[in-house]
């Protein structure tokens, strides 16, 4: 179901069985398949492929992110252009038994940037920060950093996430001054 207050984009594909919340903007070109479920006031930019996601309310989904079937957002949660989730650790073209997507779910507040990547299986943690080209494929903790390839730099509370820390207790800490987990 649509709601009436939402805007569906003429170019955007919207599948009839898709549900997009009240205020929520689907940009031109933007595809939504089979179940997919958009929250209150949420913007799904150009290019954009949802395929069975869930992703809740006052999210930002960026130019040419994809999502998977298994993949769950929670409110509040940025995920920048690009983007791409996986659901499935052995991918094959052909497959004997039923496919079984990986859940992965992103919780509240969390930051995905451009180009991320984020294995079948994964929770990013709240107000977790994904780096521009990460590759995640592990958990990510709350309010964690993670950039780099195969997500081998886990940060806590570093300067890319002091944003998230109360406004009074924000702290310059080096990338190199935090320690890895």
């Amino acid at each position: 179901m649509i709601h009436p207050t939402a805007y569906i984009d003429p170019s955007a594909e919207v599948d009839e069985t898709c549900s997009v919340g009240a205020g929520s903007k689907v940009w031109g070109h933007a595809t939504l398949m089979r179940g997919t479920v958009v929250g209150r006031n949420t913007q799904i930019a150009r290019y954009a492929h949802l395929d069975g996601a869930v992703i809740g309310d006052e999210c930002k989904v960026q130019n040419g992110a994809y999502f998977p079937p298994g993949v769950t957002v929670e409110d509040r949660v940025f995920v920048g252009p690009n983007a791409c989730f996986t659901n499935h650790r052995l991918p094959q073209a052909v497959r004997e038994e039923p496919f079984v997507p990986e859940p992965t779910r992103v919780c509240f507040d969390a930051v995905i940037c451009a180009n991320a990547t984020i294995g079948p299986g994964i929770t990013i943690g709240r107000g977790a920060f994904i780096a521009a080209g990460a590759t995640v494929i592990r958990d990510v903790p709350d309010g964690a950093t993670v950039y780099g390839g195969h997500s081998i730099c886990i940060r806590k509370e570093s300067w890319a996430v002091r944003r998230h820390i109360d406004r009074r207790d924000w702290q310059d800490v080096k990338p190199d001054e935090c320690g890895e987990l």
